[in-house]
């Protein structure tokens, strides 16, 4: 008979708790496996949730700093008048948004969902863009400066083709909106609606309506609607010309873009329209026949 660890582990024969020894020793090798595993996953860990930390707590800096006002300031205007209500993160890329340096406040700004949309690229006519991009070694800041990138028309027809061809399911979930002649549009009005150059003149002349045809859809000519009066913060234009003569059953999306001297400011595409055909009247039961 032999002991181990003060266990017996087998009689004189040696035979009788092999077994007992052997699954004490798997148990023992298991724990190990096991303790490595908790010290390899537990930085890790640790490290993922103060980077969420940080990253909640630089927002909640920035927040603070805007004064809930958008923080873009785009180069010879004055800084945004809207309300901000996102958090825009000035270095990102995947696994690198809200990591490092893109977590802290000072790489982070506090913008509205208009300027959100057009510096990221969800604007189909235009984007904005850092002034010091590409700038090696140069780190952006919330305090940097935007330029305008204006895109042509021929260019957002064939952008919005292809979204149309590739969220063309998602589009129709969203059921389109159906128009007829008498339709019209509402928008919030330019920031610099009333605003004047140096030398006096407007900044904004007018607005003008653009239709965005899907696939197989007429092209439209730009609807000049002049320069409305806001009411209650929001202007209106009904009816639109050019409702009446949209190709039926296609789907068609719109921007308001406000024209000025120093060129233009286009807004994120309107949600999808159509012009319906007139449906028939349902059918009546079916006929008796009295004798």
């Amino acid at each position: 008979m032999c002991v181990w660890g003060g266990l017996v582990c087998g009689d004189d024969h040696g035979y009788a708790n092999i077994p007992l020894f052997f699954m004490l020793a798997a148990c023992a090798k298991f724990a190990n496996i096991r303790i490595g595993i908790i010290r390899l996953i537990t930085p890790m860990t640790f490290y993922y949730i103060g980077d969420l930390a940080r990253d909640r707590f630089g927002n909640e800096i920035v927040k603070q700093r805007s004064g809930g006002r958008c923080e873009v300031v785009v180069v010879g205007q004055e800084r945004c008048g809207h309300q901000a209500t996102e958090v825009h993160h000035l270095i990102g890329g995947w696994r690198i948004r809200g990591r490092g340096l893109s977590a802290l406040a000072e790489h982070k700004q506090h913008v509205c969902e208009q300027h959100h949309a057009r510096i990221t690229g969800q604007v189909g006519c235009g984007k904005l863009v850092l002034v010091n991009r590409g700038t090696f070694g140069r780190l952006p800041r919330w305090d940097d400066l935007y330029e305008e990138r204006t895109v042509s028309m021929t260019r957002l027809a064939l952008i919005c083709v292809a979204l149309i061809m590739v969220c063309g399911p998602s589009l129709k979930a969203q059921t389109p909106t159906p128009v007829t002649a008498s339709s019209g549009i509402s928008f919030t009005p330019s920031s610099d609606h009333a605003a004047t150059n140096a030398d006096g003149s407007p900044k904004l002349s007018h607005y003008e309506w653009r239709y965005v045809p899907g696939i197989g859809c007429q092209t439209m000519s730009p609807v000049n609607i002049g320069k409305p009066m806001p009411v209650s913060g929001a202007i209106l234009v009904q009816p639109i010309a050019g409702m009446g003569t949209l190709t039926q059953n296609c789907l068609y999306m719109g921007v308001i873009v406000a024209v000025g001297p120093g060129g233009e400011g286009v807004s994120i595409l309107s949600d999808p329209f159509v012009r319906s055909v007139p449906q028939a009247p349902a059918a009546p039961g079916k006929p008796g026949v009295l004798p």
